[in-house]
Formats: C-alpha cells, structure tokens, sequence
C-alpha cells in the first residue's frame, strides 16, 4: 500500500527549502563582504592616515618639525593632520624666538662685561696708588675671566652640550696667561 499523501514531502516543499537556503547564503555572502569592504575602506580613509600622522607626530615629538603628514580625504583626520602641523609650525616659532632672544641676552652679558672691565681700567689708569693699581689689576684679569668663560659656554649653538676637555684646556691655558710669566706658579692640565 501507498502511504497517504500527506506524508510524504512534495517537489514544492523542497524548492521552497532550496530557495530559502539559497537567499539566506545569499544574505550571509552580501553581509560578508559588505564587511570587508568597509573594513577595507576603514583602513584606507582612517586607520593609514591615523598612522601617518602617528608617525609624523612621533618625528616632530623628536625634534625634526620640518615632517608634514601626507594629506587625508577624511575631513576629521584631515582637520587632525592641519592642528598637528599648526601646532609644529608654532612650536618652530617660538623655538626661533627662544633661540634668538638667547643670543641677544649672551652679546648683552658679553658687552656688560666689557663695559666694566673697560671702566676699571679706565679707573685703573687715573690711579698713582700702585697696590691700589695691582688691586684694579686683579679684579679686572677675573671679570675678564669670567667673560671667557661666558664666551666659551656659549658661543655654539649647542648650549645643552660642552667639549668639557677643550674647555678645561683653554681655561687652564687662561689661568697659566694671568698668573703670570714671572709667577713662580705653573698651571699644566691634561684633558681628553
């Protein structure tokens, strides 16, 4: 005997199953590679620019504020990048000011220094007091010292570095100069 009709599946139920099957695949394939495509794009209009301007960041956090990240189509990443760049152009700025300020207050100690150096000699000069004249002496050989010694630490750039043995050596060879060719006192240094 035949089983009754409604037990047994037909053609229809099956196309049905099929077609379902086929949409929901269909479905999960779009949803896939939507993702892939925004995670593509993602990468490409936020994650590399993000990274160039981490790198550019990293350059100018080091000193070099010359670094420009390369432009962005994000407009936020791209408004990011031009806060960075303003930031690195204002900081070159002030660096440039600092620097020549700096070199202004130098020449300003050296010429004050110079200044009462030459006031003393001029005073030195309207003496007759020979042991007052030796005193003038003494003082003006260490305020000329001490303008040396300003010179030397600053006449590079490099304020925060100094060729301490080249420095010692010149300084030694200025201690030898004001003591004296006639002083039973001698001076030898030896630096590296």
């Amino acid at each position: 005997p035949r089983p009754p009709v409604a037990a047994r599946p037909s053609v229809s139920v099956k196309c049905e199953r099929t077609g379902l099957v086929r949409s929901i695949s269909l479905m999960i394939a779009a949803f896939v590679l939507a993702a892939l495509g925004a995670l593509l794009i993602a990468r490409a209009w936020v994650a590399r620019p993000m990274r160039d301007l981490q790198v550019a960041a990293q350059a100018m956090a080091s000193g070099n504020l010359a670094v420009r990240p390369p432009p962005a189509s994000v407009p936020e990443v791209r408004a990011l990048s031009d806060q960075f760049v303003a930031m690195a152009e204002a900081l070159d700025l002030r660096l440039r000011q600092k620097d020549a300020l700096l070199k202004e207050v130098n020449h300003r100690v050296k010429n004050s220094l110079q200044l009462v150096s030459s006031v003393l000699m001029l005073h030195r000069n309207s003496l007759d007091d020979e042991p007052t004249r030796r005193r003038f002496d003494e003082v003006a050989a260490k305020i000329a010292t001490v303008a040396r010694v300003h010179q030397r630490l600053y006449r590079d750039d490099s304020v925060d570095t100094l060729a301490f043995g080249a420095f010692l050596s010149e300084m030694c060879n200025d201690l030898e100069t004001m003591v004296g060719e006639h002083s039973d006192r001698r001076v030898r240094c030896t630096a590296e």
